[in-house]
């Protein structure tokens, strides 16, 4: 279960990080005026809180690969960023976003950890 979550939910977070930035902007500006919070909170934290999902479901997904999972999502918490400016879309690269993404993973890696130690 935890595998197939991480897959829909890595494949959603690519969708979502390199689509066109135009229509990016659209979108979470519209999703900020139905919740009534404001455009920055939603993109901050859509980096933080797909990036703690990917860590999580990753770690449950691999027991035994945790060292794997933590190399690779933290890894792709930079080339994630690194390959917008390839799809030519009005995406850049942003160090800040790095930096909410590896809170995010960070986020993730010590709520699964909490989980073990409570219930391991």
């Amino acid at each position: 279960m935890f595998k197939i979550l991480f897959v829909v939910i890595l494949g959603a977070e690519v969708f979502l990080s390199h689509q066109d930035g135009y229509k990016s902007g659209d979108e979470s500006r519209r999703l900020a005026s139905v919740l009534k919070l404001p455009d920055r909170v939603i993109r901050v934290g859509a980096h933080i809180l797909f990036f703690a999902m990917l860590m999580v479901t990753g770690l449950f997904a691999l027991p035994g690969y945790e060292l794997v999972v933590l190399i690779a999502v933290l890894l792709w918490t930079i080339l994630d960023e690194a390959t917008k400016p390839l799809m030519h879309n009005f995406r850049h690269f942003s160090i800040q976003d790095v930096g909410w993404n590896l809170l995010g993973a960070m986020l993730g890696a010590g709520s699964w950890y909490a989980v073990g130690l409570l219930f391991g």
